[in-house]
């Protein structure tokens, strides 16, 4: 890695044992205030290696002896190493941080960044014990380099509950270790609500939820009687038979998924019940599911939407408009795309004269 980049990342090393140090001391104690209460559940960091360097055209070698090799899954050393990334033998010494969990071990799922997607697995540094056990570690793994020119991907995860507002917060914070050296940050906070029964409108939830259930067991025979009276051809042929099908698959994939998301919160807050805190829990993987789950429901609103307005054409005055939009479809396009170039010319005017004037 060039020595800028070398740079870059022994200041972020350093930063980030700072942080380790001070996440575990809010994890042992609630931080209370007049408008806060949260407690960090748990915390980690791992980041991935590349199995090896590039090597330089000879012209530049004596100069430079090493290049940067662009990330990718089929590039990613998942090899077990001893203290200081020695290779394992009969008399090496070896820490648990040294050693590669894949993502099953992890919980874990390809996280999709601004430049790679990550498969998941790495070598992890698990925030718990005692203040002086994770100031000691930290100090140990900095010496000896755990983060060094290998490294392509940092995850700092955690997360922290407000009993207040009953309200998780999965936090995700990523430095991407870019090729043509320096580091890239990004970050991701999903607020979620995974304890949903525990509020007062849990009631009204549940009757809500229930009357779900029953109308989608409601459309799903009567879809199978149109099924039977019409036969499959004339069936699929319609736009609003796709329509209900859609409706009907997006609501029992979300149920399934509301179900496992449900279970897989339990599982999590179990555990740290029994461990108070310190065994391994990855609520990023039940976030991800939440993401997902979100993603379902507001397809199905958008369908719902759309079968709503079908309603609408027994309106007179909804009739007209459709018949008005249809007659003017051409010169509102040619109107579309004139303020569509204008707009565009004018955001890019504006981005570069802002760059200009910050640089």
């Amino acid at each position: 890695m060039p020595q800028s980049g070398s740079y870059e990342l022994k200041k972020v090393s350093a930063v980030f044992y700072f942080l380790i140090i001070n996440i575990r001391y809010c994890k042992t104690t609630n931080m209370v205030g007049p408008l806060l209460s949260f407690k960090i559940l748990y915390a980690l960091i791992f980041h991935f290696l590349l199995s090896d360097m590039c090597e330089p055209s000879a012209i530049v070698k004596n100069v430079v002896d090493k290049c940067n090799v662009k990330y990718s899954t089929q590039s990613e050393d998942m090899s077990d190493y001893g203290i200081g990334w020695e290779f394992l033998n009969e008399t090496t010494n070896y820490q648990s941080e040294y050693i590669y969990k894949s993502a099953s071990i992890l919980d874990g799922y390809p996280f999709w960044a601004v430049h790679n997607v990550y498969s998941g697995g790495g070598y992890v540094f698990e925030l718990k014990g005692s203040i002086r056990e994770m100031q000691d570690k930290a100090m140990v793994l900095q010496k000896a380099q755990w983060i060094d020119e290998y490294t392509r991907a940092i995850f700092i995860e955690f997360t922290v509950y407000n009993p207040q507002v009953n309200l998780f917060g999965i936090t995700t914070y990523l430095f991407e270790a870019l090729d043509s050296s320096g580091l890239f940050p990004m970050f991701k906070i999903e607020p979620v609500n995974l304890l949903n029964y525990y509020t007062s409108a849990m009631l009204f939830q549940l009757a809500c939820e229930i009357i779900f259930a029953i109308f989608i067991i409601f459309f799903i025979i009567k879809e199978i009687r149109n099924l039977k009276l019409k036969g499959w051809r004339k069936y699929f042929i319609r736009f609003w038979t796709c329509v209900e099908l859609l409706i009907i698959g997006f609501s029992i994939s979300a149920t399934i998924i509301y179900f496992y998301r449900m279970i897989e919160t339990d599982r999590l807050l179990k555990m740290f019940k029994e461990t108070h805190g310190n065994g391994y829990m990855k609520f990023q993987y039940v976030g991800y599911w939440n993401e997902l789950l979100m993603n379902l429901i507001g397809w199905l609103v958008f369908l719902a939407t759309i079968k709503f307005l079908r309603l609408l054409r027994f309106n007179k005055k909804m009739s007209l408009l459709a018949c008005t939009l249809k007659y003017a479809f051409k010169p509102l396009c040619m109107f579309g795309l004139m303020f569509t170039i204008f707009f565009l010319a004018f955001v890019q005017f504006f981005l570069l004269f802002i760059l200009c004037d910050v640089g």
